[in-house]
């Protein structure tokens, strides 16, 4: 059993469970849930990035969560939410986000690795469909962690793999 930033972690070979100190009752979670749980955080923030909801997507990171796209790092939750609040307003993306895997070693260290497939476009003035004006596809290497609200990243690093206009 170790402890470290408020969590407790129990480990056995093939099982982790965390314990959440200082709550009214410890949660322990399995394997499985942690992986579900992680899953949904990285499904979320594809989501919460289109929409783009700034909070929801900066609150998916720790407090000092990284974020790098190609060699651009950007440190600390509420530079990740300024980052989607300065987004381009006309610029329309929407991420597809598959080939999730999610692992965790004997020591409780969480990494996940998925694929996005990225289409841009232009918002348009009235609804109906756009068209794609480049599409891209992308590496994801996530670092996580377990928290008290859930399933966090503490870096998350994207690599550009496919681009192109359409």
């Amino acid at each position: 059993m170790q402890m470290t930033d408020g969590l407790i972690r129990l480990t056995t070979p093939g099982i982790v469970a965390l314990c959440f100190a200082g709550t009214a009752s410890a949660q322990e979670m399995t394997r499985f849930e942690i992986i579900s749980e992680c899953t949904q955080t990285i499904q979320r923030s594809a989501i919460y990035r289109d929409q783009p909801d700034a909070e929801r997507y900066s609150n998916l990171f720790v407090e000092d969560g990284v974020i790098v796209i190609g060699s651009n790092a950007t440190e600390g939750r509420d530079a990740i939410a300024e980052r989607v609040r300065t987004s381009d307003p006309s610029e329309l993306d929407r991420h597809l986000t598959g080939s999730i895997v999610v692992d965790i070693d004997d020591s409780g260290r969480i990494t996940a690795k998925s694929y996005s497939l990225i289409y841009e476009g232009v918002t348009p003035e009235s609804p109906g469909s756009v068209p794609a004006t480049e599409y891209l596809m992308a590496d994801y290497d996530d670092q996580m962690v377990m928290t008290d609200t859930g399933c966090k990243f503490v870096r998350r690093q994207v690599t550009m793999i496919f681009s192109g206009d359409s």
